[in-house]
């Protein structure tokens, strides 16, 4: 059923995730002086996903080689500005000394895992699945502390939209970089190449989800 749909909605889907990352970048732009100064990081890391999808989409398209460096220096940007939007985020339940700590470690282990582990020419499944579990905590633990948060109503629902799309985003990837390998190795390329399709359909669905929080995040009332 799902290999019928893959010469269809999944291509379409395919190309749009291309450039999925411009959705929220843009509807950062647009809000940037209404949004918090608090809460700007958020905009730190669409312009990190803008440069990193288009990077990648121009070499696909020129096929200039091997895009997984690209990858591997993505990585290490996007943990440590989400661990830093976090950090503010929890400011009042986690001491930054905390999250410093956790980026000092993290960063270190993505860079000695791109020299002695895995190639900067194959994916980093060791890093993207380190990361996601680092994401996912900070996720969850938000998840607790906007039922205690002072923050008004419109500003806890607009974090709450930001705070869904990531954690769908790095549940669906943790997955997909657990299970990768054993797929690659047990299963046709087929099979391969429709969970990585699927995986671009939930990365476009992360992006919209994140323009949203976005959006409402830079408006006075949030509905």
């Amino acid at each position: 059923m799902l290999l019928s749909l893959e010469p269809d909605i999944l291509n379409i889907f395919r190309k749009i995730s291309l450039f999925g990352a411009l959705i929220p970048f843009s509807i950062s732009l647009l809000r940037f002086r209404q949004i918090p100064r608090r809460f700007k990081l958020i905009i730190v890391f669409t312009l990190i996903s803008t440069i990193g999808e288009l990077t990648a989409t121009v070499l696909v398209l020129l096929r200039t080689g091997n895009t997984l460096p690209g990858l591997h220096i993505y990585t290490l940007a996007e943990g440590v500005i989400l661990l830093l939007f976090y950090s503010q985020l929890l400011l009042k339940k986690i001491r930054p000394a905390f999250f410093w700590i956790t980026i000092v470690f993290f960063s270190l282990f993505t860079i000695l895992n791109s020299i002695f582990l895995q190639s900067i020419f194959e994916i980093n499944s060791n890093a993207r699945t380190v990361e996601a579990l680092l994401i996912l905590g900070c996720a969850i633990l938000f998840y607790f502390h906007l039922l205690e948060s002072e923050e008004t109503e419109s500003i806890k629902r607009s974090l709450l939209w930001i705070n869904n799309a990531i954690f769908l985003y790095f549940s669906v990837s943790l997955l997909f970089f657990i299970s990768g390998s054993y797929v690659l190795t047990n299963y046709p390329m087929s099979v391969s190449k429709l969970i990585w399709d699927m995986h671009k359909v939930f990365h476009l669905i992360f992006q919209i989800i994140l323009a949203r929080g976005i959006w409402l995040l830079g408006k006075k009332a949030a509905f």
